[in-house]
């Protein structure tokens, strides 16, 4: 639901405003000049937040965008988002504006739990899951699993792991002006090295052109399909997912 009519968005708000609990935002920083901070309080309780989930929040008119939280406080009823903000699209200019005090209605947290079996996890992602990144980190590391992040980030953003406190990641940078899609250089797809995490679990997020072409690579290095969680969060040329 990324964009529909604005009498259809605010019927929607009245109509499920009880599962839309209301946050204020307390807190806002900017991590890099193209990430920022936010952080969200309520009750959390209305909103069935797991680690991996998202919230959808109306950021314009008439339009819906989706938002993984990167960390949870349930104790402290607070929650962060890390937006991307690049273009002038408009959760782009929402976040960008966000100021302490505001009050923003939420919807209820949604998603497809990843398998907890693995003794290994891979994520590979871009901008847009950098708040994923952060909350699977946690979260499996806390199940005793190993946690590593494939990041493919854009130029002057190679100091973003580090400040997010990502602990164990590889970067690769891409060009920005080059739409083709291929599969980045990251040392896990050397066949050799796959062949070595054979009960690992790989989750693809963010750009959902290069999923499709990376879970074709890993399968043709022998990973089952049952190992491969793909969630797209956007395409090139599309509004919203």
């Amino acid at each position: 639901m990324p964009n529909v009519p604005k009498w259809m968005a605010d019927l929607l708000e009245t109509a499920l405003s009880s599962k839309m609990p209301v946050f204020e935002v307390v807190a806002t920083d900017w991590v890099s000049p193209e990430v920022r901070s936010i952080i969200f309080k309520g009750n959390l309780a209305g909103l069935n937040l797991r680690p991996g989930y998202a919230v959808s929040i109306r950021v314009s008119a008439n339009a819906f965008r989706n938002y993984t939280p990167s960390f949870i406080d349930e104790q402290e009823d607070i929650f962060q988002i890390l937006a991307h903000i690049h273009g002038n699209g408009p959760g782009a200019r929402f976040f960008e504006n966000l100021k302490p005090g505001q009050q923003i209605p939420v919807s209820m947290a949604r998603g497809r739990k990843v398998a907890e079996s693995a003794a290994s996890y891979f994520l590979y992602g871009d901008e847009s899951t950098l708040g994923l990144a952060c909350a699977l980190q946690t979260h499996f590391q806390s199940l005793g699993k190993r946690f590593y992040a494939l990041l493919h980030l854009g130029k002057d953003q190679d100091d973003l792991p580090d400040a997010l406190g990502l602990a164990s990641y590889e970067l690769v940078q891409r060009a920005d002006k080059d739409i083709s899609v291929y599969v980045p250089g990251f040392t896990i797809f050397d066949s050799s090295a796959i062949k070595t995490w054979a009960q690992a679990q790989f989750i693809l997020a963010g750009n959902g052109l290069h999923i499709q072409r990376i879970k074709k690579e890993l399968i043709g290095l022998g990973v089952h399909r049952k190992q491969i969680h793909a969630e797209p969060y956007w395409v090139p040329g599309k509004t919203g997912l």
